[in-house]
């Protein structure tokens, strides 16, 4: 069935290997900003956060997100979350589907959805690219200049450079 979703979904999945948090920096950014958001919730009782986890959750999940321009639960499920609020006060009526219509409805709003994320993401792609740029020089160097390499670390006592090393040509 999993493999039959992520096929029809065009959705590509992969490992990450354990304890090596880099090989999954979306998820640790995640866990960055969720634990930015639980500060701020726990600053009272930092040993009570799993209290407050869950609303910070909901928080999160219903936030709309500068880069997407909407909310985590909209782009996952097509529709707004129902929130608290929403059943004191009621929703808006909606007419009645049959199953056929309402995942019709479904993946037209998600195309919709994902086109204009798309285009949100490209756009603010394009802003922090022209940010980014605009602290960066470009590097000319000459015969016989000294340079210092770098070098990938492989843990975390190694050196980041190598050197200095001469240009040669």
């Amino acid at each position: 069935l999993i493999k039959e979703l992520c096929e029809s979904f065009d959705i590509r999945k992969t490992r990450t290997t354990p304890y090596h948090p880099q090989s999954n920096g979306l998820v640790e950014r995640f866990h960055r900003t969720l634990l930015n958001m639980l500060s701020t919730k726990a600053e009272a009782d930092k040993k009570n956060w799993d209290l407050v986890l869950p609303l910070t959750l909901l928080a999160y999940r219903t936030s709309v997100h500068e880069s997407t321009g909407a909310t985590p639960y909209r782009v996952l499920y097509g529709r707004e979350a129902t929130l608290p609020i929403d059943l004191m006060y009621g929703l808006p009526e909606v007419p009645p589907r049959t199953p056929a219509e309402y995942i019709w409805e479904l993946r037209k709003d998600l195309a919709d959805s994902f086109c204009k994320i798309r285009e949100k993401l490209q756009t603010e792609s394009r802003r922090q690219k022209k940010w980014y740029d605009r602290r960066t020089t470009d590097c000319h160097f000459d015969v016989n200049d000294k340079v210092w390499l770098a070098t990938p670390k492989r843990n975390k006592l190694d050196k980041i450079w190598d050197g200095p090393y001469r240009i040669v040509q």
